[in-house]
C-alpha cells in the first residue's frame, strides 16, 4: 500500500512539474503540451510496464526508485541549462525528451516488477494528464501574482527536487 501512494505521489508530482514548466514555454500552446506528454507518459510507462513483466521481475523496486531518482536530477540539470529568458523551457529539445522518456520507461519498469498492470498504468496516466492540467492552472494563476516571472520560471523545478528528494527517502 505504501509503494501504491508513493508511486501515485510521484505521478502527480510529475505531472505538476511538467504542467508549470509548460506555462514557462512560449511559442508552444499548454494544450498541445498537455496533449503530448500525456501520450509519451502512456507509451514509455507502458513499453516498461510490459517489459517488466515479461522479463525484469526480479529488479527490486528500490532499485528503480533509484535509477527514477537519478533520471529526475538529471532532468532537473538538463531543464536548468535549457531555460532562455526570451523563450522560456525547451521541452521538447532531444536530449530533455530521451530524458523524459527514460524516466517514464523507469517508472513503468518499476510498476511491472510490482505486478501492475494496464489497468494501473492507464490510471496513473489519467492522473498524471490531471495532474499536468491543474499545474498548467496552477502556474498561470501563479504568475498573476508573482511579479518576478524569471523567479517564478523555477518554482516548478525547485518543488520538483523537493519531492525527488523525498522519494529518494
Amino acid at each position: 500500500m505504501l509503494a501504491w501512494f508513493v508511486i501515485v505521489f510521484f505521478v502527480i508530482a510529475t505531472g505538476l512539474t511538467l504542467g508549470g514548466l509548460s506555462t514557462f514555454m512560449r511559442g508552444i500552446p499548454p494544450i498541445i503540451v498537455l496533449c503530448v506528454l500525456s501520450f509519451y507518459f502512456l507509451l514509455f510507462t507502458y513499453i516498461g510496464m510490459f517489459v517488466a513483466l515479461v522479463s525484469l521481475s526480479w529488479f527490486g523496486f528500490h532499485l528503480f526508485n533509484t535509477l527514477i531518482v537519478i533520471c529526475s536530477f538529471v532532468f532537473i540539470i538538463a531543464m536548468l541549462r535549457s531555460y532562455h529568458p526570451a523563450f522560456g523551457y525547451q521541452l521538447f529539445y532531444k536530449p530533455i525528451a530521451w530524458i523524459l522518456a527514460l524516466l517514464f520507461f523507469f517508472m513503468g519498469l518499476q510498476w511491472g516488477s510490482l505486478g501492475y498492470g494496464t489497468f494501473f498504468t492507464i490510471s496513473m496516466t489519467f492522473f498524471f494528464t490531471v495532474a499536468v492540467f491543474v499545474g498548467i492552472l496552477l502556474y498561470n494563476s501563479m504568475l498573476l501574482w508573482i511579479k518576478n516571472a524569471y523567479v517564478a520560471a523555477f518554482i516548478p523545478l525547485a518543488s520538483f527536487l523537493l519531492v525527488t528528494v523525498i522519494k529518494l527517502l
